[in-house]
């Protein structure tokens, strides 16, 4: 059974498939881009060469209105039209971002976008927006400040204010370790018997603490020294590695601050 389909769409990620035509994965919501309905991933192809009018605007981080036709199931659709809203042309001029919205496309893809979860919509558009607006130097915190923000959208993000080992609650300036089998930190008493694991230092911390409890305009306004912004990027890194299992290719491709 054949349909015709129509859906909110960010593009992913494009890969060269049949000579000629490229594979797209797509982030899809249903509705307006003022709705709550669910999000999810689904795979389609754009038939045409090089020269076809589709092959520009189907690129990715592009955000808009796409038409489908073919069966949902197993990848069969077929992209007929694309009406780009949000095209975000910096990324093309800056590998920094285009480096950090190829992290998130491959996060997005192996979360089957969190679940299916209608914040993970809003997210992702709103961090690539943000992106394509901001200086190129201030893309690691950006980074850092939406890998944080999604680990809660995966139900993943370890709490901060207390010892997973003995409840203490954690100073204002405390280093903290992390216990992945409890998903949390220990305080520094606890830390040593626990054989040591990625550390989080007091700015590290309190950074974090703020994200969670400001807007996104005031969380842009939050300092983080640039060696601290490497270091709590490197520790995010690892946690979104830790929930997903695996390694992610994109990470392979990022120079050391």
């Amino acid at each position: 059974m054949t349909r015709e389909h129509t859906a909110l769409a960010l593009v992913l990620a494009c890969r060269e498939a049949l000579p000629g035509h490229l594979a797209v994965t797509l982030l899809s919501r249903e509705g307006d881009d003022s709705g709550e309905g669910g999000c999810e991933i689904r795979s389609a192809t754009l038939f045409g060469g090089r020269k076809s009018r589709l092959r520009a605007m189907v690129s990715p981080w592009h955000t808009g209105r796409i038409w489908l036709y073919g069966q949902k199931s197993g990848g069969a659709e077929k992209i007929t039209d694309f009406d780009v809203e949000r095209y975000r042309h910096t990324f093309r001029e800056s590998f920094p971002k285009a480096q950090a919205a190829s992290l998130v496309s491959e996060l997005v893809i192996k979360t089957k976008a969190a679940g299916g979860a209608p914040r993970c919509w809003v997210l992702v558009n709103a961090f690539l927006d943000g992106l394509d607006r901001a200086a190129e130097e201030e893309t690691g915190a950006a980074l850092a400040r939406f890998l944080w923000r999604y680990l809660d959208a995966l139900g993943l993000q370890p709490p901060l204010d207390a010892c997973v080992a003995c409840g203490r609650p954690f100073g204002a300036g405390d280093s903290l370790v992390y216990a992945a089998g409890e998903n949390g930190f220990l305080c520094p008493e606890c830390a040593p018997s626990a054989g040591g694991g990625p550390s989080l230092s007091g700015e590290g911390a309190a950074y974090l603490r703020a994200l969670s409890s400001l807007g996104a305009k005031e969380a842009r306004n939050i300092p983080l020294s640039a060696g601290e912004e490497g270091r709590l990027k490197g520790f995010l890194f690892f946690l979104i590695q830790a929930a997903c299992g695996e390694r992610f290719k994109t990470l392979e491709t990022f120079v050391p601050d």
